[in-house]
């Protein structure tokens, strides 16, 4: 199996819930990039009662916002349980961006028991809605064999998805670690490989577009 140890300083020492800096750093971090938080506001009472307020009416958004500030203690007294919860209704909401929430709690095991299987599966749940940033853990896993069953090519083409579904995004920083993640991903590959994940990728992302067109 691949160390993919190096993989994960370049990839995302640091990279806190995706489209906003969310993730906290203090239980360890990996090679994952946790999405689309929306931007942390203002720490404040009334901002915090706003969001619940919201949560509790099934906003989707103020659900992946109040769950990322219980899991940072953004404003509130830190609190994985409940930010677990949250994500949970809100990818029961068809969310990809919870989905993508849960998969990083699985990943590391923060307020549930740590289960990698599991943390792929949610990831590969919001991947497959076209999310950059689960695309980028579902195939940095895949590569590395964490959780699921190694496979280079596979892993490739999340990842090589993961770059080409960035580019609608305005996320620098997810970009950078996609393009770390391709070259060293890359570098374990050879020519056949390569093009076969490529090939992959491409085909993939012509049968979404166009269901996406269709629907």
């Amino acid at each position: 199996m691949i160390n993919f140890t190096a993989a994960a300083l370049l990839i995302s020492a640091a990279f806190l819930a995706g489209c906003a800096d969310v993730q906290d750093s203090t239980e360890g971090a990996g090679p994952q990039v946790q999405g689309g938080i929306l931007t942390p506001q203002v720490d404040s009472s009334n901002a915090v009662a706003e969001l619940t307020r919201k949560s509790a009416t099934g906003d989707v958004a103020a659900m992946n916002e109040l769950g990322s500030r219980y899991q940072t203690g953004d404003g509130v007294t830190k609190d994985f349980g409940k930010a677990f919860s949250l994500y949970s209704k809100a990818a029961a909401k068809g969310s990809a961006t919870a989905a993508d929430n849960l998969g990083f709690l699985y990943d590391r095991g923060l307020g549930i028991r740590q289960d990698r299987k599991l943390a792929n599966e949610w990831y590969r749940k919001a991947a497959e809605q076209g999310y950059a940033p689960a695309m980028l853990n579902l195939g940095v896993n895949i590569a590395g064999g964490d959780g699921i069953e190694q496979d280079l090519v596979e892993g490739m083409m999340w990842v090589d998805l993961a770059r080409s579904f960035a580019q609608r995004e305005g996320d620098t920083k997810l970009r950078s670690r996609i393009r770390n993640a391709f070259e060293f991903i890359k570098a374990q590959m050879d020519g056949g490989q390569l093009e076969e994940a490529l090939r992959r990728s491409k085909a993939w992302s012509e049968a979404f577009k166009a269901t996406r067109s269709r629907g």
